[in-house]
């Protein structure tokens, strides 16, 4: 890092290296390196990863302000193009945080992104997924009526659909 401290990658790769002994140092320069090269998709996507789990799970107290992160991170991943898995990846991991922030707008998108891309896929777990995190921003909104609409179109979702994984299954 004392030698290249403006490449990203060194920087980035030299951080996830720190994490697993200085994990406060480690985030700062993920972080850094997200700064450094602002186009990086798979930054964007650690960060969001790792701001959604600590804003679910972590101090109560900094909890609204991990969970900013995550949403602004999944933000602009999202406007990077990431792969459609990384995208749904990110989308199911953010969208609870979004729900409880009140992000409501940015959620929709991105589930609504889910079922125009990836709910006819032969893993139709993800558009059962997406249906039942939509019917939850609509109840969150205060849409009972439109929540139990979505909540019908993934049990049906869930029944016309081929099993492809155990939890689809069920």
């Amino acid at each position: 890092i004392r030698l290249n401290p403006t490449d990203a990658k060194i920087v980035g790769n030299a951080g996830s290296r720190i994490l697993a002994t200085t994990e406060k140092l480690g985030w700062h320069y993920i972080m850094q390196a997200a700064l450094l090269n602002p186009n990086e998709e798979y930054w964007a996507r650690k960060i969001a990863h790792h701001f959604a789990y600590l804003a679910l799970n972590g101090d109560l107290s900094e909890r609204r302000h991990q969970g900013e992160i995550a949403i602004r991170e999944a933000e602009r991943f999202f406007r990077l193009q990431g792969s459609s898995g990384e995208r749904f990846s990110v989308c199911h991991d953010v969208t609870p945080v979004a729900i409880q922030l009140g992000y409501l707008d940015e959620a929709r998108k991105w589930n609504n992104w889910v079922l125009e891309h990836m709910s006819y896929s032969i893993f139709n777990q993800f558009g059962q997924l997406a249906w039942l995190l939509l019917a939850q921003i609509e109840l969150s909104d205060g849409k009972q009526r439109k929540s139990k609409i979505l909540l019908r179109k993934a049990l049906h979702s869930m029944q016309d659909g081929v099993a492809t994984s155990a939890p689809s299954s069920s």
